[in-house]
């Protein structure tokens, strides 16, 4: 019965996705994995596994999701020790005043607001787990951690270590500082370090695969050693990630948070665009005809937005607010519109599209039961947009800095630097690139 229905599903998943490979792979890896696999789905660790696109993969977790296959999981770790700590069904279970309780004394007090992950499970009808509960903070959760080793004050340890190639953090939770360790070919085979008081006595260090390590606490309290591997999120898909897409706002309008929390993202990258000419267009051809032509325009934004990983928070009159996890995203998404919108005869090079876009820390809030973003960054964004002229992009220094620089070279665009000042923020100098687009009638600010 339960292979009839994932049969059934897969079906109806090859149908709406077209993506056949994906399906088929899903389907048989939630037949054959093991139980500990399937507690906790990462789409993108399985994406790199398969060697297949990862927005293809997450796409159609997204619509295994939705016709009943899959479930979400909102799952909350600690931003120190990366441990798993409370796991939530829906965005509207989720709060942030949560601490880490796996290792009292070495993990600091902080909330989880960058630290909320979507991960996915076989819903019961699909496939029954085991009744042994998950140990969220067991070992099978500290996949990024391949060292954590305590020592009494004065306590030698000699270890053997085994690592892939890339960088790892070493810290002492309760000592300033970390040592940035590097795993190369000809890195050192051999490396000591001690603990003391005030911290250790390392710069940042090379070392090989096969080293062997000494660990030596000269400290009189006890000291806990943990390498971390810096890649450990990589194959994490955040919820200020998730919430920034399109498909996901789409099939689920009803994942928000509660209307009493207020997530903060570290960062965000959104875009405001406005339409040059839209008031003569009214006044020339009438409200009818500019008004479908608006909405055409809205059309164009919307798909160009999706196809870069974005999401439209909302229309203001003829401007659109929308979120993005990159500026490389949103500048693309731009010039996939403005491609769209230059080359299309019914607007006459009449209408011209300008767009501000900025980079930062802002707070996701529920606001008339749908994902905001409010703050600075939000506020800068949206005035930036008033410093675009015809065919024009504008990018802050903060997403001149987050940008793909190969993504500016290639578009080889003239550009220049200027100073301005905005309106809110009169005590404060901005420096934006000016980048000026020849051919199209769309204008951009970054």
């Amino acid at each position: 019965m339960v292979r009839k229905r994932l049969l059934q599903f897969q079906q109806e998943l090859i149908s709406k996705t077209g993506h056949r490979k994906i399906v088929t792979k899903l389907v048989d890896f939630l037949i054959r994995a093991q139980d500990i696999d399937v507690h906790t789905i990462s789409p993108y660790r399985l994406a790199d596994h398969w060697q297949m696109p990862r927005k293809q993969v997450l796409n159609v977790f997204f619509e295994a999701t939705k016709v009943g296959m899959l479930n979400f999981n909102w799952d909350l770790y600690c931003p120190s020790c990366r441990s798993l700590q409370e796991r939530c069904k829906t965005l509207h279970e989720i709060h942030e005043t949560i601490f880490c309780e796996v290792m009292p004394g070495t993990c600091s007090s902080q909330y989880f607001s960058s630290n909320i992950h979507l991960s996915f499970s076989p819903n019961s009808l699909v496939r029954k787990l085991s009744d042994k509960a998950h140990c969220f903070s067991g070992p099978q959760n500290w996949h990024h951690i391949p060292l954590r080793q305590y020592l009494e004050p004065g306590q030698k340890s000699f270890l053997k270590l085994s690592l892939p190639h890339g960088t790892y953090h070493m810290r002492f939770p309760g000592t300033e500082g970390e040592i940035q360790v590097t795993v190369i070919d000809r890195g050192e085979k051999e490396i000591g370090i001690s603990i003391c008081n005030r911290g250790f006595n390392r710069e940042p260090v090379q070392i090989s695969s096969k080293a062997k390590l000494l660990l030596h606490n000269k400290s009189n309290r006890k000291q806990l050693v943990i390498l971390e591997n810096c890649s450990w999120g990589s194959q994490l898909l955040t919820a200020a990630n998730v919430t920034s897409r399109q498909q996901f706002r789409d099939l689920f309008e009803g994942e928000i948070f509660p209307k009493a929390e207020k997530i903060a993202v570290a960062n965000q990258t959104l875009m405001f665009t406005d339409l040059i000419g839209s008031t003569g267009m009214y006044n020339k051809e009438g409200d009818q005809k500019a008004v479908e032509r608006v909405i055409d325009h809205f059309d164009v934004l919307q798909q160009a937005v999706s196809e870069e990983n974005g999401a439209i928070v909302k229309t203001i009159g003829d401007s659109v607010m929308a979120v993005f996890a990159n500026p490389t995203d949103a500048y693309m998404a731009y010039k996939r519109a403005q491609q769209v919108i230059s080359s299309d005869k019914q607007y006459n090079n009449s209408l011209k599209l300008k767009a501000g876009i900025h980079h930062g820390s802002c707070v996701a809030v529920n606001l008339n039961n749908r994902i905001d973003y409010l703050g600075s960054t939000v506020n800068i964004a949206s005035r930036l947009a008033d410093f675009a002229d015809g065919d024009e992009v504008v990018l802050s220094r903060s997403a001149c800095k987050a940008i793909d620089n190969d993504v500016l070279q290639l578009n080889d665009h003239p550009s220049k630097e200027i100073k301005i000042r905005l309106r809110g923020f009169d005590d404060e100098e901005f420096r934006v690139k000016q980048v000026a687009l020849k051919e199209p009638t769309l204008k951009l600010v970054v």
